[in-house]
C-alpha cells in the first residue's frame, strides 16, 4: 500500500477512535440529550485524566507499535497491551487515585483503557508507517 494511503487510513482510524471516546462518554456520561460541548469536554478529561496518571506508559507503547515491522502484529498488540493496562490498574490503579478493579469490574476497566492503549499504538503504528521509507534510506 502507499504511503498517503496507509497514512490517511492510519489517521481515519485515530479519528474514529476519538469518536467511540465520545460516545463511551455520552453513554457512561449520562450526557442525555446529547450535548456536543459536554461531550467534548467528558473526553477530553477523561483522555486528559488517563494520560497523566499513566504517563509513562504511553511513549513506550508507541515506541512499541513504531518497533513492531508487520501491521499484523500492530494489531496483534493492542489486546494484549490493554491486558497489560488492566493488570496494571489491578496493581497499582488505587495508589494513583483509581478506582479499584473490584469496585469497577474488569469489562468496565477495559472500557476505559480501550480507546487510550488504541490511541498510542495507532500513533505508534502510523509513526512507523511514516518513518518507514526513511529508515529504508538511512
Amino acid at each position: 500500500m502507499r504511503k498517503p494511503t496507509c497514512l490517511a487510513l492510519h489517521g481515519l482510524f485515530l479519528l474514529a477512535l476519538l469518536a467511540l471516546a465520545g460516545a463511551l462518554a455520552t453513554l457512561r456520561g449520562a450526557l442525555f440529550p446529547f450535548d456536543i460541548r459536554a461531550t467534548a469536554l467528558m473526553t477530553v478529561s477523561g483522555l486528559a485524566g488517563l494520560a497523566q496518571v499513566w504517563a509513562p506508559v504511553w511513549p513506550v507503547l508507541v515506541a512499541l507499535a513504531a518497533a513492531l515491522p508487520r501491521i499484523g502484529q500492530r494489531l496483534a498488540a493492542w489486546p494484549v497491551a490493554l491486558g497489560v493496562m488492566v493488570l496494571a490498574h489491578l496493581a497499582l490503579g488505587p495508589g494513583r487515585g483509581l478506582a479499584p478493579l473490584a469496585l469497577l469490574g474488569v469489562p468496565a476497566v477495559a472500557g476505559l483503557y480501550l480507546v487510550p492503549v488504541g490511541l498510542a499504538l495507532t500513533l505508534g503504528s502510523a509513526l512507523r508507517e511514516g518513518l518507514n521509507g526513511a529508515l529504508r534510506r538511512a
